[in-house]
């Protein structure tokens, strides 16, 4: 698995992440069919979300306008701009 892994990871730089991700789409197809993969496959996402918040929240400089702002909300619109079709 970390041998596909690596190929997965290297494959996706050297298209410039254009492109569906390999490994979310095996996280996808894994989900549909098998109950307990989808618990694992969520608990990951739901990992990877925490992570991504975390980064965001260790970059952001919090001043009087950013006060009360809801990290994971920012995510969710940074992830949809980032889905956007060029």
């Amino acid at each position: 698995m970390r041998a596909w892994r690596d190929f997965a990871v290297d494959l996706e730089r050297s298209l410039d992440y254009a492109g569906d991700c390999p490994i979310g789409t095996l996280g996808s197809q894994l989900a549909e069919t098998d109950p307990d993969a989808r618990k694992e496959v969520a608990a990951g996402f739901t990992l990877w979300e925490k992570s991504v918040v975390d980064g965001l929240e260790a970059r952001i400089v919090v001043n009087e306008r950013g006060r009360g702002v809801d990290h994971a909300v920012v995510l969710v619109y940074v992830l949809r701009l980032v889905a956007l079709p060029c």
